[in-house]
């Protein structure tokens, strides 16, 4: 176990060093502190899925991800990044994820990288998580938008 979490560390560490020559587009995707904008986050309680969503506004989106303590469930959320707020959450259990997914426009925060493993002290890091998520696909299209001109 040790050294899964050394080695961890050493990958995390390494991919963390910026190229000066990496696009802004890339330097916005990496995040080398995951959560780090957001310390004062806190996950609201969650209950199951009602198959209905709030409505959206401006600057916020909805993401979801798998639980990290339960196989067979997500977890759904709706972030305000620039307000540090998760305005709405729920579990949705996977054979509702492709209805939930197919009603609003869903980040889909698990599909490219698995989230960390759970730290001691709580389950605030997955608000911190979502919200740094929430930050980022909201980032990357400006940024890249900006560098098109």
């Amino acid at each position: 176990m040790k050294r899964w979490i050394i080695a961890s560390c050493v990958v995390a560490a390494a991919g963390c060093q910026m190229n000066e020559q990496q696009s802004s587009v890339a330097q916005a995707s990496s995040e080398c502190n995951p959560g780090g904008n957001f310390p004062d986050a806190t996950l609201p309680k969650m209950n199951l899925w009602n198959h209905q969503w709030p409505q959206a506004g401006a600057g916020q989106l909805f993401l979801d991800q798998k639980d990290p303590y339960v196989a067979g469930r997500h977890y759904a959320f709706l972030v305000d990044p620039s307000q540090s707020q998760i305005l709405w959450s729920a579990i949705v259990k996977d054979s509702d994820l492709p209805q939930f997914r197919g009603g609003v426009n869903v980040m889909v925060g698990d599909c490219c990288r698995p989230p960390p493993p759970p730290p001691i002290g709580g389950d605030d890091w997955i608000a911190r998580n979502v919200l740094e998520a929430g930050l980022i696909y909201i980032q990357v299209p400006a940024i890249a938008a900006a560098n098109a001109n």
